[in-house]
């Protein structure tokens, strides 16, 4: 993949699942959200910067303690300084919670809408309590994550499928200058993990500009096993 490509996805991830509060360090983007999950409250290391490398890790760490959050750096393909991993590996840091992210071109992707599926632009409570349940969010991250989910900016569709009148998958799709973002993709409840109205719905749903039209999947790798959806739809 090309960088220029690479580094339209990071930014577009990062802007799908917005922090709380956040600041830049010397070319580090610092995220925070009260601890509820790794991807809004990391160190990203975004720019090269003119600190050393030791002084600014100590920083960095001051800064998520003060907080009472666990220090936690998120390394993406473009991380820059390129020395940064093994620097954090002599400090006792190890790999945790690898993520994939596949890519697909939806140039001429099309699928029918579930008759069972709803999306929404603005966050409804139908899905947030169905995303609550799913995902097993606890009641004292509810806060953050409502947060999160009004900061983001980019055009959002909130995707519910119902199975028998009651809520069987859920996801979030965010579409940002051509990339549409699909997350927290949650098809645990339909027999057979499969088909494809969870996954393959949502890029039709958001409306693509015609051209080259890259899909995103991002989620924890090895996460789930067997067929899944996401990769029953290309990616």
């Amino acid at each position: 993949m090309e960088p220029a490509l690479l580094r339209r996805i990071e930014e577009a991830s990062l802007n799908a699942w917005p922090p709380l509060l956040q600041m830049l360090y010397d070319g580090w983007l610092l995220r925070f959200a009260n601890g509820y999950t790794r991807r809004a409250n990391s160190a990203n290391p975004v720019y090269s910067g003119r600190l050393p490398l030791g002084e600014k890790i100590g920083q960095v760490e001051q800064l998520y303690r003060e907080r009472g959050l666990k220090p936690t750096f998120r390394l993406a393909p473009l991380v820059q300084p390129e020395a940064l991993d093994g620097l954090l590996e002599q400090a006792g840091y190890a790999d945790n919670a690898l993520t994939s992210v596949q890519a697909l071109d939806l140039a001429g992707f099309s699928t029918q809408p579930a008759p069972a599926a709803h999306y929404w632009d603005a966050l409804p409570p139908a899905w947030l309590e169905a995303y609550v349940r799913m995902n097993g969010v606890a009641a004292a991250h509810l806060p953050a994550l409502q947060g999160i989910l009004s900061n983001i900016a980019a055009r959002r569709c909130f995707m519910l499928l119902l199975k028998e009148d009651q809520p069987a998958a859920c996801g979030l799709a965010v579409l940002e200058t051509g990339l549409a973002g699909l997350f927290d993709i949650d098809c645990r409840r339909i027999s057979g993990a499969g088909a494809g109205p969870p996954t393959g719905d949502e890029p039709a749903a958001l409306g693509e500009r015609p051209g080259r039209r890259p899909g995103l999947s991002s989620s924890d790798a090895g996460q789930r096993a067997g067929p899944s959806p996401v990769r029953q739809a290309g990616f």
